[in-house]
C-alpha cells in the first residue's frame, strides 16, 4: 500500500508539473540583415514551465543553440518531455527554454559574425536575449541565464559563451565539433575532395550528407566570399586541375574563427563564467569531436581556466535523448546547481 501511494504522489506530481506550454514567434533581426540571402525573421520557440500562467514569479532562462539541419519544431520536440520529466522529479527547477532559429541555406549559422549571412553573435547574445526581457518573465541577470547546445550547437555555446559573458553566465557544451582543424577537417583530408566531387551544391540544402554540409556552413561563417560561387566561401583546402593546394591564407581566417584558437582572447570573459562545462562520447562518430574537446579542455587545464570535462563512453548519437539521456540526467541538474534562481 506506501508503494501505491508513492506511485500515486509521482504521478500526480508528473501530471501537474506536466504542463508547460510552447509558443512560438518571429523576430525580425536587424543584425541578420545579409547580402547571402538569409531571412533575416527568425522564429524563436519557447518553453515555458508549469504555473507560468498561474503565478507571479520570474524564470531563469536556458538558451539552447540547435545543431547544424535540426530544424527548431524538431529539436523542442525531443527537449520538452526531458525538461518537463525533469521538473517533475525535481532535478530542475522550474526554467524557460529558448531555442533560436539558427537554420540556414546550408542548414546552420555556425554561430558566427559574417559579411555574407549577418551577425549571429549579435542576434543571440543581444536580439534575442533582449526580446525574452522585454516579453516574458525572465530573471534578467547574467547568472540566470544559460547558453547550452549539443554537436554544433554545442560548439556555438563555446564560441558565443565567451565572447558574452556579461549576457551568459553559464555554459554547457555537448558533443561539440570544430573547436580545431583535426581529423575530418583537417586540411589534408579527404573530406574537401568530397566536397569538390559534388556535382548540383543545391543538393547541401536539401540533403544531409555529412562533413560536406559542415564544412559549406562553416565556409560561408569563417571564410565568405561573394565572389566564390557556388557557396560563395572559401576553403582552407581547394583543388586546381585535380591538384590539392592548402591555402594558407584561408587556413588563417578558419583558424581565428574556431573556439580552440580563441581562449587567449578571452581568458578574462571565460574566468569571470558561474559554470562552465562541455561532454562528448569517446566513441563519437566524428574523431574530430573527441581530439576537440581533449585539445580544447587541456588547453583550458594549461590556462587555469576552471571548467569540467567529462568523456563517457557514447557515440555522438546515444545516449543524448530521452528522460535517461545526457541532456535529463547531466546538463539540466548541472544547470539547476549553477543557475540563479529567484
Amino acid at each position: 500500500m506506501r508503494l501505491f501511494f508513492k506511485l500515486m504522489t509521482l504521478a500526480i506530481s508528473i501530471f501537474c508539473f506536466g504542463q508547460g506550454r510552447i509558443e512560438s514567434t518571429v523576430l525580425k533581426s536587424e543584425a541578420l540583415i545579409n547580402i547571402g540571402g538569409e531571412d533575416p525573421n527568425r522564429k524563436l520557440t519557447i518553453y515555458l514551465p508549469p504555473n507560468y500562467d498561474r503565478e507571479n514569479k520570474n524564470y531563469p532562462v536556458v538558451y539552447y543553440l540547435p545543431g547544424i539541419g535540426m530544424p527548431n519544431e524538431w529539436m523542442m520536440d525531443q527537449l520538452q518531455p526531458i525538461i518537463e520529466n525533469a521538473i517533475a522529479i525535481n532535478d530542475i527547477e522550474p526554467v524557460i527554454l529558448v531555442i533560436p532559429d539558427h537554420y540556414t541555406l546550408y542548414q546552420g549559422s555556425y554561430f558566427s559574425n559574417s559579411s555574407l549571412i549577418g551577425d549571429w553573435i549579435t542576434f543571440t547574445k543581444k536580439e534575442v536575449v533582449d526580446y525574452m526581457d522585454s516579453n516574458y518573465r525572465t530573471i534578467a541577470k547574467k547568472e540566470s541565464r544559460a547558453l547550452v547546445g549539443w554537436s554544433s550547437g554545442g560548439f556555438g555555446a563555446l564560441k558565443i559563451g565567451m565572447q558574452s559573458s556579461e549576457v551568459f553566465s553559464n555554459i554547457y557544451a555537448l558533443s561539440p565539433g570544430l573547436l580545431i582543424l583535426s581529423d575530418e577537417f583537417a586540411p589534408n583530408s579527404t573530406s574537401y575532395k568530397e566536397l569538390e566531387d559534388i556535382d548540383d551544391p543545391e543538393r547541401l540544402q536539401k540533403e544531409w550528407i555529412g562533413i560536406p554540409n559542415v564544412l559549406v556552413a562553416s565556409g560561408r561563417a569563417f571564410a565568405p566570399n561573394p565572389n566564390n560561387p557556388p557557396y560563395f566561401a572559401d576553403f582552407p583546402t581547394r583543388f586546381v586541375d585535380g591538384k590539392k593546394i592548402i591555402d594558407e591564407e584561408v587556413l588563417i581566417k578558419w583558424n581565428s574563427e574556431l573556439p580552440y584558437n580563441m581562449i587567449e582572447n578571452y581568458m578574462t570573459e571565460l574566468r569571470s563564467l558561474t559554470s562552465l562545462k562541455l561532454e562528448w562520447g569517446r566513441n563519437d562518430d566524428f574523431k574530430n569531436v573527441v581530439s576537440s574537446c581533449r585539445a580544447f579542455s587541456k588547453k583550458l587545464e594549461n590556462l587555469e581556466i576552471d571548467h569540467i570535462a567529462e568523456e563517457y563512453n557514447g557515440t555522438h548519437f546515444n545516449r543524448i535523448f530521452g528522460t535517461s539521456g545526457r541532456l535529463a540526467k547531466d546538463m539540466l541538474p548541472f544547470l539547476n546547481d549553477h543557475l540563479s534562481f529567484e
